[in-house]
């Protein structure tokens, strides 16, 4: 299949129109399962366990034959990791085209038999006859500049999400920065509410540093409505992020948001 038909049909994706199955018969050794022939992709792995240390791998391949696993993290989505690899075997279970099932928080989907989709949240990757293709709204901004980026999906375009209920990886705010870059809060659960969290990190940019700190942390703080703030690590697993802590606040029953600082487009990394 040519590059430019595997990109249309990857955009073409109907999700929502695929028949729901389920997860049960996919559970194998305390993972979901999941064959996907014919896809380019070996096939899909997600472990039962919520808060497993990986909750997402799937074994995929270039249209030149060449292989890589991808994997998620919920401030960029989906990444290649060139040193993992996933094996699968003849026992496993199949999706057959036209099935999704929804495991652990991920929608795997088979629409055709040589096309797979994957989507969590405002994320998604497809996979057409050996073509990988990846979606997250921060990347696309960091890359094109777009602040409400279209994803590869058919129908998740950003203005169908409600800012007080965002899904994990969209991006709730834009504020320029001196040097002439963006700092972005992007929501790190579904049912995200982007105007609490973004009130409730302003607030905490104004807190006096000296006061700060709980018993988990020396920079923590919590907000008179409850959302309590930190500075944390984040791996941020993308060539066009740097390894470094990142400010979040959290609220039970709200959701969270990481905020990101991105250099100006074209500035090295």
């Amino acid at each position: 299949m040519d590059p430019n038909t595997a990109a249309r049909k990857a955009h073409d994706i109907d999700i929502d129109s695929l028949q729901a199955v389920p997860a049960e018969p996919f559970l194998h050794n305390n993972l979901f399962v999941i064959a996907l022939p014919g896809t380019g992709s070996n096939g899909c792995a997600i472990p039962a366990a919520a808060d497993a240390p990986f909750p997402f791998g799937i074994d995929a391949a270039y249209d030149d034959g060449s292989h890589f696993a991808l994997e998620y993290d919920p401030i960029v989505g989906f990444v290649a990791n060139q040193n993992r690899s996933l094996q699968f075997g003849d026992s496993d279970t199949e999706l057959l085209p036209g099935q999704k099932v929804t495991v652990g928080g991920f929608t795997v989907g088979r629409p055709e038999h040589d096309v797979a989709v994957i989507e969590r949240g405002a994320h998604a990757a497809a996979i057409v006859a050996g073509t990988v293709f990846s979606f997250s709204p921060i990347v696309s901004f960091q890359r094109y500049g777009e602040q409400r980026a279209n994803t590869i999906i058919r129908g998740r375009t950003p203005d169908r999400y409600d800012l007080n209920a965002a899904p994990e990886g969209f991006l709730c705010g834009f504020k320029p920065l001196p040097n002439g870059g963006v700092s972005v809060p992007v929501a790190l659960a579904n049912n995200t509410d982007c105007n609490g969290a973004l009130t409730a990190i302003s607030q905490y940019f104004r807190q006096d540093r000296a006061t700060l700190g709980d018993e988990h942390s020396p920079v923590a703080w919590t907000s008179p409505d409850g959302w309590r703030c930190d500075i944390s690590f984040f791996p941020m697993p993308h060539h066009e992020f740097g390894a470094d802590s990142y400010p979040n606040c959290y609220r039970e029953g709200s959701g969270g948001a990481v905020v990101v600082d991105l250099p100006p487009r074209g500035a090295a990394q």
